[in-house]
């Protein structure tokens, strides 16, 4: 009866221990997909304004170009 008890005991812990596992697991995750966003941002706002300058580049230089 003792052993019974001592291996309920154990296995709740387990199950605790996995839910705290997946837990930290998926706070990692997000912290990286965090990281991740803010890179595709900072990069997404570099490709737009050197859209805009190119588009600078082109209507001031329009005269030079061939047509």
């Amino acid at each position: 009866r003792n052993v019974e008890n001592v291996m309920g005991f154990f296995s709740e812990e387990l199950r605790e221990m996995d839910r705290n596992t997946v837990r930290y697991m998926i706070d990692e995750l997000q912290k990286e997909v965090d990281l991740q966003k803010a890179a595709i941002a900072e990069k997404d706002s570099t490709i737009a304004a050197l859209q805009a300058r190119i588009r600078e580049l082109e209507s001031g230089n329009s005269s030079v170009l061939p047509s």
